[in-house]
């Protein structure tokens, strides 16, 4: 890693840059960013202080990253997406265009989240997951492993969902639900507590 000269314009001398990274005239990068071998960073991004951006990571035109954020080696993020403060994406994860992911929000490796998404505050997305086209997914929320969210869904605040599901678009989840691993609910189902394959999420006392 070298330290980027100030003539670089509107990249703070005091980032950290790799000389094989590629990086667009118009973007602005701020005090103590790293960046890593082989990253591209596209036209009119901006990484806020002390954001990290991992080896061969691909940031599109328009990219917004936080405050101490992190976005892992190999990772795409796609045009227009927005990376909250302290949030973290994981190696080799794929974010669609105009995705919003919400501070201290952590997206695990080998997940794919297709465009248009909301990710609420603190929500956590493991690995291997896919997340549909325009789904939300409020504050605190947890995707488990390998799982599958179609398109529009809506998760309640709080809400787990657990390793190996499936649902299917436009499903719902209520607040504060745990959908049991291994399930596969249908295209537009309510999940409320009284269904089949939803139980009270577990409390750290349980």
């Amino acid at each position: 890693m070298v330290d980027v000269s100030p003539a670089s314009g509107s990249i703070d001398r005091s980032a950290k840059i790799h000389d094989s990274a590629a990086i667009s005239s118009s973007a602005t990068i701020r005090n103590m960013v790293r960046i890593q071998e082989d990253v591209t960073i596209g036209d009119g991004v901006k990484l806020g202080h002390h954001s990290f951006v991992g080896a061969a990571a691909r940031l599109d035109t328009g990219v917004q990253v936080g405050s101490s954020a992190k976005v892992g080696g190999g990772s795409h993020i796609g045009e227009d997406v927005r990376i909250g403060p302290s949030a973290s994406i994981s190696t080799r994860a794929r974010i669609g265009a105009r995705t919003k992911i919400s501070a201290g929000a952590n997206i695990g490796p080998d997940t794919e989240i297709r465009p248009d998404v909301y990710i609420g505050r603190h929500t956590h997305v493991t690995g291997r997951s896919t997340i549909g086209q325009g789904t939300v997914l409020k504050a605190w929320s947890s995707v488990g492993h390998a799982t599958t969210l179609g398109g529009d869904v809506e998760l309640g605040e709080g809400t787990l969902i657990g390793y190996r599901c499936t649902l299917g678009d436009k499903v719902r989840v209520d607040p504060g639900i745990m959908v049991l691993p291994d399930s596969r609910i249908a295209d537009g189902e309510h999940v409320t507590i009284d269904h089949p394959r939803a139980a009270p999420k577990p409390t750290p006392e349980d």
